[in-house]
């Protein structure tokens, strides 16, 4: 009840966006500028700051990186070898993939703030900068193989080197960490500034997801959204739980673990769709119908894990 509770604002905050978009207020024009700017400007200098502050016991990132990386890899060779036994084009597999293994920042960081505080907010924020180079290296390889579009070798390199080279959530935790590491203390009037700017970052960031839902393309949905859904809300989760109790970890660990297997995939996997020839109606299919789930999901994750380790 706990996790529901903690939980429920942040997706009322999704519903409002939506809510919001639908009555034209403000300008629809707006959201995808929103968008933007909180994904390039306010969610960089939230993590930014929150990993400059953030006082870590760097033995524990092995620890984490066992709850996260295996489970991921995991998820990545299952999916294909599940590719020749699916009704689904090159393009349609390439959104399946996509909404298998990515996962949306906003909800983890603003889940991980309400559920457990700013403790495992800051674990949550290191989480994110170890998964999302891997998810977009995997994300680029196989819209490269089998997107519509078939770029050439070079191309493919310039697409890895953008997806995480350039991507801006990345950039700001590498330097958070690294101003974490060096022990440089940040000048008081900077640190007033960012604690200003990161203030609206998880507010506007799930308003923009919201807004960013499409109903209509999921009551639309055919069998393969269904079974997106089902691969990202069921069997990641049921994969995490297992990987959790194979190596024994607990505590904050597996609660990070399981938040981020129960989380929908990330409004970017469109963006990167658009561009390398994916499946986007599919994909914009996916992202709502899993948004939607993961309401019902995400409170069940943790419950689930207390209670297989009662056994």
């Amino acid at each position: 009840m706990v996790h529901i509770q903690a939980i429920l604002p942040v997706f009322m905050l999704i519903l409002a966006g939506y809510t919001f978009f639908r009555i034209g207020f403000p300008e629809r024009t707006f959201w995808s500028q929103a968008a933007r700017f909180t994904y390039f400007v306010f969610f960089p200098v939230l993590v930014f700051h929150k990993l400059a502050q953030a006082q870590f016991q760097w033995q524990s990132y092995q620890t984490l990186a066992l709850a996260l990386l295996p489970i991921l890899l995991a998820m990545v060779v299952l999916l294909l070898i599940m590719k020749p036994f699916l009704p689904a084009t090159g393009s349609e597999f390439t959104s399946l993939f996509q909404g298998g293994i990515r996962f949306n920042t906003y909800i983890a960081l603003a889940a991980a703030m309400t559920i457990f505080g700013s403790e495992m907010f800051a674990l949550a924020t290191l989480a994110i900068s170890m998964l999302i180079p891997l998810v977009n290296l995997f994300c680029v390889l196989i819209l490269a193989f089998w997107g519509r579009k078939r770029p050439s070798e070079r191309s493919i390199i310039k697409q890895i080197l953008i997806a995480i080279a350039g991507n801006p959530l990345i950039i700001a935790a590498l330097s958070g960490l690294a101003v974490n590491v060096s022990g440089v203390p940040i000048p008081a009037v900077v640190a007033e500034i960012l604690r200003i700017m990161e203030r609206p970052a998880l507010t506007l960031g799930l308003l923009t997801v919201g807004a960013g839902l499409q109903w209509r393309s999921m009551m639309q949905a055919k069998m393969l959204v269904l079974f997106g859904t089902a691969v990202k809300m069921l069997i990641y989760p049921a994969l995490t739980i297992t990987g959790l109790w194979i190596f024994s970890i607990q505590g904050n660990y597996a609660q990070i673990a399981i938040l981020f297997a129960t989380l929908p995939t990330a409004p970017s996997a469109y963006i990167l769709a658009q561009e390398m020839g994916g499946d986007t109606e599919l994909m914009a299919s996916l992202l709502t119908m899993q948004t939607l789930a993961s309401m019902l999901i995400m409170p069940l994750g943790p419950w689930l894990f207390s209670f297989l380790l009662s056994f």
